[in-house]
């Protein structure tokens, strides 16, 4: 890894194959990711991959965690939220206006029933079940119907006189599970069974909710040996707690006040989730914290959720490589343009609609490469890449701003050892922000947009250059075998960069990614349609004699009409605008125009001697 540059642009002309070798240089830089620590296979590892997966994939406000009561202490409530929504009395109540709700209990409630999908769209405002939360219903009406012992709980208000008639034993049902959730009730095994079955199903192919990704991360937390709650209520968290806990969570914005450090009492509210559902229990206590460890349950959980993940997606959990570094969140790939901005690199203040109320608000959001820094910097056991397709294109300095300074790899943050690295204050945030040094970037430059020597040169100064030429001994540039003649597509190719390089320079060559691969006659004239000639078009500004010059349609080349891919004709200005007309009239002018056998596709009617003549006989 030394020999790899922390900060790196390939460039070149079109077709040389910097984005595409931009890949196995990145494969090389997280080749070791996850191969420390515990033995590929364990548990530990096989879930910590789902883990990567999940952030990566979900990583917006939506499913990061909100400061407060996002975890509902008392999960005895969960079968009162249930009495409500079945009850025919509530049926399609609205979340946001129901009179029963108490403070802000009930959107708590709302969310076991919305994030763990018993309904399609927890948006809405209305609790509508979908096929999932039907099933649990008619699960429920089973077991209340079995239950005996449950009706003699039922308080004397209830009117329970006559329970033979089915629907009427269902009413009493419902209202019964409206009485639950006294601190003494314990939550019935069908709703536990019923909530742990829902935390195992959740796959990639489906989306999971912020609620589910948060208890997920915690299980894999109580399993590194971390996991915690605090004890004391509204204890201010230092920086250093933020950093540790971003570890494992992905925090909203919206869980800091005003900018300032907050408390983490959540920690406390969804360890006591995870304990009421016996997925962990406590290890010891401390003065200002209680650490939790898996219970049995909560391993058995675990390996459920593995089970069902590598059957839906094995890939996900083979070495690092591309086919699941983008997954797993370790490479990231991106494109510049002249609109790219800051904001969307770094951070910036975005509109967003509030779920909940429909309302138009604003809040900073982090950019990508904010995210990346700040995911490697409290993971230094992995490395991190980030690729930055035509990194020219944009305006290079203002989409960077002070990231000129910080990518710089003495000014990097050190993996090991925090407090060496140089760090500024961003502008929105008004925090401290650096650049660890796991996290490399690798650029690619079209040199037909920008020549090297126009970029910035505090930019130039902070990456390693590496050219990609066109190449001419490639085995996949294998030649044509057309009516008796061998047709090498190498000489083609060479021979039409000397030409362009001695009209204009070596920064607009042709790649030789456009010749790979090219089979038949038919392939080979095809590329010149549909890729060769337009991009000759783009270099020489529809120059149509220095196009036919450089493939070699000229009159030196004594070819036929039909031997040439850009024919001409005369033009008189006299004959077409008559004689006293305002144009300049002299000898007849050119008038250039495309074969018309290689517009319509009929390449078979193409002899061969526009090759022989135009590159094989130099």
């Amino acid at each position: 890894m030394k020999n790899i540059s922390l900060n790196q642009i390939f460039y070149g002309p079109p077709g040389t194959g910097k984005t595409h070798n931009s890949i196995p240089v990145a494969e090389k830089i997280l080749q070791n990711n996850l191969s420390s620590g515990q033995a590929k296979g364990s548990d530990l590892k096989d879930f910590e991959r789902i883990i990567l997966f999940i952030r990566a994939q979900y990583n917006d406000a939506e499913h990061n965690v909100i400061n407060g009561k996002t975890f509902y202490r008392n999960l005895r409530r969960i079968p009162n939220t249930w009495g409500y929504i079945l009850d025919s009395d509530f049926d399609n109540i609205s979340v946001l206006t129901n009179p029963l709700r108490k403070g802000s209990d009930w959107p708590q409630h709302y969310r076991y029933v919305t994030h763990f999908g018993f309904v399609d769209d927890w948006h809405a405002n209305k609790i509508i079940l979908n096929a999932k939360g039907n099933a649990f219903k008619k699960k429920l009406e089973f077991w209340l119907r079995s239950n005996a012992n449950l009706y003699s709980q039922l308080t004397p208000d209830f009117d329970i006189t006559d329970l033979t008639d089915s629907e009427i034993l269902i009413k009493k049902g419902y209202q019964y599970l409206r009485t639950m959730g006294d601190p003494g009730t314990n939550l019935p095994s069908i709703f536990l069974e019923e909530y742990l079955d829902c935390l195992a199903s959740f796959a990639p192919s489906s989306d999971i909710p912020g609620f589910i990704k948060t208890i997920y991360c915690a299980l894999f937390m109580a399993m590194s040996g971390f996991f915690y709650g605090h004890a004391v209520t509204d204890k201010v968290k230092t920086q250093e707690e933020e950093d540790f806990i971003q570890k494992y969570f992905d925090l909203n914005e919206k869980s800091k006040d005003r900018g300032t450090l907050r408390d983490l009492e959540w920690t406390r509210w969804l360890a006591d989730n995870l304990e009421q559902f016996g997925l962990v229990e406590l290890e010891r206590a401390e003065s200002d914290n209680n650490y939790y460890k898996l219970s049995a349950s909560g391993k058995q959980l675990v390996e459920k959720i593995i089970s069902h993940w590598k059957l839906a997606i094995p890939d996900l959990f083979d070495r690092v490589d591309s086919r699941n570094a983008l997954e797993l969140g370790f490479l990231k790939l991106i494109t510049f343009h002249q609109s790219y901005s800051y904001e969307e690199f770094i951070e910036g203040i975005r509109p967003t609609v509030d779920s909940s109320t429909g309302q138009l608000t604003y809040e900073r959001v982090d950019g990508i490469f904010k995210s990346l820094s700040k995911r490697a910097l409290v993971d230094p056991g992995n490395n991190y890449v980030l690729i930055i397709d035509e990194i020219n294109r944009g305006n290079v300095s203002k989409v960077l701003g002070e990231l000129i300074t910080l990518i710089e790899p003495s000014k990097r943050i050190s993996s090991l050892d925090k407090t060496i690295g140089l760090r500024v204050e961003l502008p929105y945030s008004k925090t401290l922000f650096g650049v660890p040094d796991n996290l490399y970037i690798i650029g690619t430059m079209n040199t037909a947009d920008r020549s090297i020597t126009n970029l910035d040169t505090a930019l130039r100064r902070r990456f390693t250059f590496h050219e990609f030429p066109p190449l001419y001994d490639l085995a996949e540039l294998s030649p044509i075998v057309h009516d008796g003649v061998i047709i090498d597509p190498k000489i083609i190719l060479k021979v039409l960069n000397e030409r362009i390089e001695y009209l204009l320079d070596r920064d607009h060559l042709i790649g030789h990614s456009y010749f790979l691969n090219l089979n038949t006659w038919d392939d080979l004239l095809e590329a010149f349609r549909g890729n060769i000639i337009p991009l000759l078009q783009e270099y020489f500004y529809n120059d149509w004699e220095k196009i036919s010059l450089v493939l070699g349609d000229n009159e030196s080349r004594s070819k036929k009409d039909s031997e040439k891919l850009v024919q001409s004709k005369a033009c008189n200005s006299e004959a077409l605008f008559g004689k006293g007309n305002l144009i300049d009239v002299g000898e007849d002018d050119r008038q250039y125009f495309l074969n018309p056998k290689l517009v319509s596709g009929a390449f078979n009617e193409i002899p061969k001697e526009f090759f022989v003549k135009g590159f094989l006989d130099t």
